[in-house]
């Protein structure tokens, strides 16, 4: 089956919250234009709901003030009168008279009641404006005197134009209808008529083709010629269709033929000719092309039996209508005048399977619905541009395409197919004159889609399909960025939009996206897997112009990998990001993400061999290699010109008292050494003129994590030569690190120290880290155990500290941080507070923090060799009132800003109350991914072992919460990685948090 058949989404039976009452009697429904409301009939009761809550909003029940009890609707139409939406109803009951009356939807009453003489069957809006608003080239001068003008047509085949006087107060009920007043074309004291109508309380009404009714109902040609007579009991009605673009009034009737009446005279311009077993004309369209040189325009006669009962195929018609003239007016648009022939262009059987006549069982069908699709809210140019004419400048209303809807049953099983002509290309396609074959299931017939309805219907169980209404405004073409788009594109196929189909409880919304989109959901809904054997997919993009057609197609046999590649390719193009995404988390351990660290990351990767060293005096025409050699030569090292790879300095020359950094690039087995012999590291004084500094810091080029949480820095004591070597070999760690702890808990967590000039007289070598949960921070204070614990450490973060704005907490040997405490709480709750070090409080920067939940602050690159983002972070578990998982948001939002603006890294720690079991926290990239979509130069993952840190994270917590999977996001996306059973003494276990 080709891609689009079928709807794309398809909501469940949308239940109406009021039900009518069920009647034997008729049963039918409609849409307005807009689509704004709908309207539901059975037998004498009328209902208007709203479409999109589906409450009601008007209803009226015919007969019940009359005590009639034989009232049923026959007909019911759209009529707006300024700004005030009302329905026509026609309303038939035991007697040979009927009633047509107008339901207001603000006030759900009957404004106006009017008797008609016979049964009426049909009603059409001829204009609902009048006096000077009415188009004289279309309109006669009697019917310029009407306000609002309303064809109604009965059983017995007469049709009156009648009179509204929407100008005047008349009010009439079912009790006290208004009575019709009848001109002749031939009259000339109209507007006195009018006058003494209204004063009656009355309607003026003018019958069309008054000579042919009598005892016999005389069809007859516009010369006058009779083609056939009737009895009028068995003559109907049953179909009016006004097209202001032609002044015509469609008349079509219960034999089969139709007629046009133009009524700028009025005249009968056309009558079709008498078929046998003719179905009735039930439904007449109007369509349009687009910028035809010849002034053609079109109608649809659909013709078939609105009942089940009769095994009749319901068929399709598009009749040409060629003019001598085309006129553009202000404010009205297009108008055709002189009718000059009628030809049959096009026909359509209403069938299960239109594609393949041959093998076509349908035993009958019931057209349910054939409208031109068109903008409710277009409106035409009030005037012209200067030095421009309409021809040049406007097209009018796009026309160009209509909607059939039928119910089909083959071997006593309903199927429902639904078709949307396309005028534009059916010119393009040379106007054939009937559906020709398309070769196969998926190929596509360029003027005409078809969509079946059947799983649709079936999620309403023995609900009857009473009509169907497309949302004009959700109709769109697919769109393809190519200079030189596809034919396949311009399909009606291709279009998508939204259906809202009325059943006889309830309303079905469908989703369509066109045979592109389709292909391209159907592919984003599949996932990976779809490239694992994707010669299928493959074709099928190719042959619906997703995929460039090869020149030679019985050549053309391309491998699996560039099948791949041109699919990623596609849905890269497409911007099917969600499955490219998939791809390379399913193709990969991990997960994916693309931010500005990427670039950072894939730079240090290239650089795990290589080595930073400062701290050496730069001096023009120097040699590197005897340096090295020294510096080597006091680590016990034996240095080659083998084991260097390269060896430059990095920075501006030139900058006075300024020694330029040095990168050693050398193999990884030397990098080793130097790092396992740093303790050793020691330069006798000499005279030679590369003289080595007072202080050489040798540092890691790439990224990693130590295992013990941190990296920990030997001392060596300093020697009294001018030319010594420095006390500190310092070896940095560039990753960031998060803990997960969900309880009451501590992290060590150790950082190496470059003293600065505030901090050199300590003696520490580390910046020690506690976080913990006190749950009530001076209650925990008075334990001596945690005193001892906190003379362990340099920052203290505690989450939970409940404390307000009265409290003032001291701890020996710390300043604290200005808090964060919950805010508008009952009673104390919540709550972060920070410590620091006397010796590293003026190095520390507080920051803002956006929530309560997190407490930022940075310690600044005269502690480190760079700016680190600290967060103290406490999230409260998901039953807490206070709960609420876009925290997360806010943090990553929080983290991306801050490290833009300062270049730090990261550490977040605290109580996250989350449960991550084992899952994966970091990503790591297949190359044939990267490849595959070409993002090898933006994306690139950190490999782990390299840096001595576990790939897998242990946890004897296996249990996974919404909280959890947030923060592996986080992580993922971040680029932190969790330090709980990953390193330091909880390596290989990943301990419950008490």
């Amino acid at each position: 089956m080709r891609p689009g058949v079928t709807p794309h989404h398809i909501s469940p039976l949308l239940p109406f919250h009021h039900g009518v009452t069920d009647y034997d009697v008729g049963g039918f429904s409609g849409v307005s234009r807009d689509g704004k409301f709908l309207w539901l009939v059975r037998g004498p009761v009328i209902e208007v709901l709203d479409s999109t809550s589906r409450r009601r909003l008007a209803a009226w029940a015919f007969g019940v003030t009359i005590k009639d009890t034989h009232s049923y609707i026959t007909c019911v139409k759209e009529y707006c009168y300024g700004n005030s939406p009302k329905l026509l109803v026609g309303v038939c009951n035991a007697q040979q008279t009927s009633m047509l009356g107008v339901l207001d939807l603000q006030s759900s009453r009957l404004s106006k009641v009017i008797e008609i003489p016979h049964k009426i069957n049909s009603v059409e809006v001829v204009t609902n404006v009048g006096g000077d608003f009415i188009p004289m080239w279309a309109l006669n001068d009697q019917l310029r005197l009407f306000d609002g003008i309303i064809a109604v047509g009965t059983i017995s085949g007469i049709v009156y134009l009648i009179d509204m006087c929407m100008d005047e107060n008349i009010h009439s009920d079912e009790v006290m209808p208004s009575k019709l007043q009848y001109i002749t074309p031939r009259s000339r004291d109209t507007a006195d008529r009018r006058r003494q109508a209204i004063a009656k309380r009355n309607h003026l009404c003018l019958v069309l083709d008054e000579e042919s009714h009598g005892n016999l109902f005389k069809y007859r040609r516009c010369d006058g010629t009779e083609l056939k007579s009737f009895n009028p009991s068995d003559v109907i009605v049953t179909c009016l269709k006004y097209i202001p673009q032609i002044g015509t009034l469609v008349i079509g009737f219960s034999f089969g033929s139709y007629q046009l009446w133009k009524l700028n005279v009025p005249v009968l311009e056309y009558s079709s000719r008498v078929e046998e077993d003719s179905g009735s004309v039930l439904h007449v369209a109007y369509q349009e092309p687009e910028n035809d040189p010849k002034n053609f325009c079109y109608l649809w006669i659909i013709r078939g039996c609105d009942t089940e009962d009769e095994e009749t195929i319901s068929s399709a018609a598009l009749y040409q209508l060629a003019y001598n003239k085309k006129t553009w007016y202000s404010n009205y648009g297009a108008f055709y005048e002189e009718l000059t022939s009628v030809s049959l262009r096009f026909d359509l059987e209403m069938t299960a399977n239109l594609f393949n006549g041959a093998s076509n069982t349908t035993v009958s069908s019931r057209a349910i619905t054939g409208y031109t699709l068109e903008d409710p809210n277009y409106k035409p140019p009030a005037k012209l541009q200067e030095e421009e004419s309409f021809e040049e400048s406007v097209h009018g209303p796009d026309l160009s395409r209509c909607l059939f809807v039928w119910e089909s049953t083959e071997s006593s099983q309903k199927t429902y197919q639904m078709a949307v002509f396309d005028m534009n290309r059916w010119y393009h396609a040379q106007m054939p004159a009937t559906l020709r074959g398309v070769g196969g299931n998926l190929a596509t017939c360029s003027y005409l889609s078809i969509h079946s309805l059947d799983e649709a219907v079936g999620n309403s169980a023995h609900d009857e399909l009473l009509a169907v209404h497309i949302l004009t405004n959700s109709l769109s073409k697919f769109i393809n960025t190519s200079p030189l788009p596809p034919e396949q594109h311009f399909y009606p196929a291709s279009l998508a939009f939204d259906a809202l189909l009325i059943m006889e409880s309830g309303l079905i919304k469908c989703q369509f996206l066109g045979t592109q989109r389709q292909v391209l959901a159907s592919m984003e809904k599949i996932g990976p897997s779809v490239l694992l054997n994707c010669k299928e997919q493959y074709n099928l993009c190719i042959l619906m112009g997703l995929l460039p057609r090869p020149l030679d197609v019985s050549s053309h046999n391309p491998t699996t990998a560039q099948m791949r590649e041109q699919l990623l390719t596609m849905a890269l193009e497409y911007n099917m990001l969600p499955f490219l995404n998939r791809c390379i988390q399913d193709w990969s351990p991990g997960a994916v993400r693309l931010n500005a660290y990427a670039i950072d990351n894939q730079n240090q990767y290239s650089r795990r061999e290589n080595l930073r060293i400062a701290g050496i005096n730069e001096e023009e025409g120097e040699d590197l290699f005897s340096v090295l050699v020294t510096i080597c030569d006091a680590m016990n090292l034996k240095l080659n010109k083998s084991d260097i790879v390269s060896c430059h300095r990095v920075g501006k020359k030139g900058i006075q008292n300024n020694n330029r950094t040095v990168i050693l690039r050398t193999t990884r087995d030397f990098k080793a050494k130097i790092f396992a012999n740093k303790k050793g590291l020691h330069v006798k004084e000499g005279n030679s003129s590369n003289r080595v500094s007072s202080q050489v810091i040798v540092t890691a080029h790439s990224s990693f994590v130590n295992s013990d949480n941190g990296v920990h820095v030997n001392s060596v004591k300093e020697g009294n030569s001018s030319n010594r070597v420095s006390s500190q070999v310092i070896v940095t760690a560039h990753s960031s690190f998060v803990n997960s702890d969900n309880g009451e808990n501590s992290i060590d967590t150790s950082v190496q120290n470059t003293k600065s000039e505030s901090v050199k007289s300590n003696s520490c070598d580390s910046v020690k880290v506690l976080a913990l949960n006190v749950c009530d921070l001076k209650s925990k204070l008075k334990s001596p155990e945690l005193e001892v614990l906190c003379n362990n450490y340099d920052i203290l973060c505690f989450s939970e500290s409940k404390l307000d704005q009265y409290d003032v907490i001291n701890i020996k040997h710390f300043k604290s941080l200005p808090p964060l405490n919950r805010k508008n709480a009952k009673r104390k709750s919540g709550g972060i507070i920070v410590f620091v070090r006397d010796y590293l409080f003026e190095n520390v920067e507080v920051l803002n923090s956006s929530n309560e939940n997190v407490l930022w602050f940075i310690l600044d690159n005269n502690v480190f060799d760079y700016a680190t983002l600290f967060g103290a972070v406490y999230i409260p578990p998901e039953s807490s009132n206070y709960s609420n998982i876009d925290i997360f948001d806010v943090l990553e939002r929080d983290i991306i800003k801050y490290t833009a603006e300062t270049r730090c890294k990261v550490c977040l720690l605290g109580d996250f109350n989350a449960h991550t079991g084992t899952k994966t926290d970091f990503t790591e990239i297949n190359d044939y991914v990267l490849n595959s979509v070409q993002l090898e130069d933006v994306i690139n993952s950190v490999n782990l072992e390299t840096l001595g840190i576990d790939v897998s994270r242990n946890s004897l917590d296996l249990s996974v919460n919404n909280y959890g999977n947030r923060l592996l996001q986080l992580c993922q996306n971040i680029e932190l990685l969790i330090v709980n059973g990953r390193l330091g003494k909880d390596k290989g276990i990943g301990a419950f948090n008490l």
